[in-house]
């Protein structure tokens, strides 16, 4: 994470610990996730039993629960550079449209009101607000965060082929009822046929959110560099 030390060095001088103390906690974030996945990679052709099972769902919303405190920290750094004085308890990269406006003062709000900037740009493309198309990569993996975070544990499919996520995390149901498609000739699985094989998720999941907190870092160095 190149861009990562540069902003360290350029914020290192400085005296706002704050500043300093987010930034070293989104790596960490990242770092975590990053063995995680390792865990998560050393149960590949382990069999499927309690223990093994409980480790897999522990490591996958370990994995996802730090890539996304991550990008809830870069928020806060954010806040800091920008010196948007959002108090830290209501600090995070989203923010849900359908609140009151008086209640909108987040980061978000607070970069999309500056006129010109390449950040709010960035982030609005690569981490949309509400609604966030359903097409979109963020749109599912806050789903997947929504859901460890409130609600009991993913309802993983165990396969020969791996182990797959839901394409709704939110349906209830355990019980998966194959059924067999005419036109495809094969058996599919209601709620998995996105094939979200959980090892491959994780894995680009994680290094699409170190690209966008690294392009993240490109524009804050610019913010810092040309405060006006």
């Amino acid at each position: 994470m190149s861009n990562w030390q540069i902003l360290l060095e350029e914020i290192s001088n400085s005296n706002n610990n704050i500043l300093i103390s987010a930034h070293m906690t989104t790596k960490h974030r990242l770092e975590a996730a990053r063995l995680f996945l390792s865990i998560l990679n050393s149960t590949k052709g382990q069999p499927f039993i309690d223990t093994v099972n409980f480790l897999r769902r522990a490591a996958i919303e370990s994995i996802i629960s730090n890539i996304a405190s991550a990008l809830d920290s870069l928020a806060h750094e954010i806040n800091q550079i920008y010196d948007f004085n959002v108090a830290i308890e209501k600090v995070q990269i989203d923010h849900f449209r359908m609140q009151p406006a008086k209640e909108r003062n987040c980061v978000r709000c607070n970069l999309d009101s500056l006129d010109r900037d390449d950040l709010k740009g960035y982030l609005n493309s690569e981490l949309p607000r509400a609604p966030i198309p359903k097409n979109h990569w963020y749109y599912i993996f806050g789903r997947y965060r929504q859901h460890i975070t409130h609600r009991p544990w993913l309802i993983l499919h165990l396969a020969a082929e791996g182990i797959f996520l839901p394409d709704d995390p939110t349906i209830p149901d355990p019980t998966i009822k194959p059924q067999y498609d005419t036109i495809a000739h094969q058996i599919v699985y209601p709620n998995y046929t996105e094939n979200r094989e959980v090892s491959s998720y994780c894995t680009l999941s994680l290094e699409k959110v170190i690209q966008v907190v690294e392009n993240a870092y490109s524009h804050l160095r610019n913010s810092i560099q040309n405060p006006d």
